[in-house]
């Protein structure tokens, strides 16, 4: 399911930001030896999966949709609730529409802006769970951590991850 894939995402994410940012600061002596997408001692099996579109040195962006629009999003279908207008089944669908929508805009903004950086190529996504998969020069990608929808910048391999889980999901 798509909820399920969102909140592995968010949950590698938080595990994840502090040492991405460190592997995109630190020097090419700190890089791990990677020759044709194996690391040393590596799972390099594929099991039938797609071919992977991450190449060493690119990245993964999180994109979240503004938290006072969901707030306010919330609110409303809640109130809708209360009012006996919708009942809790149709609130839950409203509300993961509704959160898809903002997805879809907060996506939007950073793909607008994010392609008048100089060295920054999008890649691929993930639209479903907000992940963006970058590659570029250092500092240009780093640059979108100035952008309100990206909340962190994880390895390139976590977008693997999250594509792999969202193809094994009925």
């Amino acid at each position: 399911m798509v909820q399920d894939a969102r909140r592995r995402f968010l949950e590698l994410t938080g595990t994840g930001a502090v040492l991405s940012l460190a592997g995109c600061m630190g020097s090419d002596d700190e890089t791990p030896d990677i020759q044709d997408g194996e690391e040393d001692g590596a799972d390099t099996s594929d099991d039938g999966d797609a071919e992977s579109v991450v190449e060493e040195g690119m990245v993964t962006a999180a994109v979240e949709p503004d938290e006072e629009a969901i707030a306010e999003l919330q609110q409303e279908i809640q109130q809708d609730v209360e009012d006996g207008e919708i009942d809790e089944e149709e609130a839950q669908i409203a509300l993961q529409e509704a959160q898809m929508e903002l997805m879809a805009e907060a996506l939007a903004a950073f793909e607008d802006t994010a392609g008048g950086i100089d060295g920054l190529t999008i890649v691929d996504s993930i639209d479903e769970v907000g992940a963006i998969l970058l590659d570029g020069e250092a500092e240009a990608i780093l640059e979108t951590l100035t952008y309100d929808e990206v909340s962190a910048l994880l390895p390139g391999e976590l977008f693997d991850e999250v594509q792999q889980q969202g193809q094994q999901t009925p």
